[in-house]
């Protein structure tokens, strides 16, 4: 059985906090930018996941708070005629926190982290 510092110890690991969603429209991959929080420790870091994984890394952070919709923190620009840069920006929602799970990562998924 656990004791509550047991308990307490493992709610902080492993916790993935997504700040930004980023992708281009010619580009095949989505940079996702995060903070891993392993009990109190913390780095930033970049995951890059193919783009068709996109509607399915939504949905779960979509249901994190349903009284949310995260379409508002879509920002699109245009940087050219033919080359657009799409952003979910989280990191402005100071309330709010969404987390990347496990079992939205895919066999693809690589890590940037400097």
């Amino acid at each position: 059985m656990f004791d509550q510092k047991e308990k307490d110890m493992k709610n902080l690991t492993d916790k993935i906090v997504v700040r930004q969603i980023e992708w281009m429209n010619n580009e095949e991959d989505m940079h996702i930018t995060c903070t891993v929080r392993n009990g109190f420790f913390e780095y930033d870091t970049t995951l890059v996941l193919p783009g068709f994984e996109l509607n399915k890394v939504l949905l779960k952070l979509q249901k994190q708070h349903v009284e949310f919709d995260v379409q508002d923190c879509l920002k699109i620009e245009k940087w050219d005629e033919e080359e657009f840069r799409y952003l979910f920006d989280f990191s402005t929602l100071t309330e709010k926190e969404f987390v990347f799970g496990n079992q939205i990562i895919s066999e693809n998924m690589k890590q940037i982290r400097a």
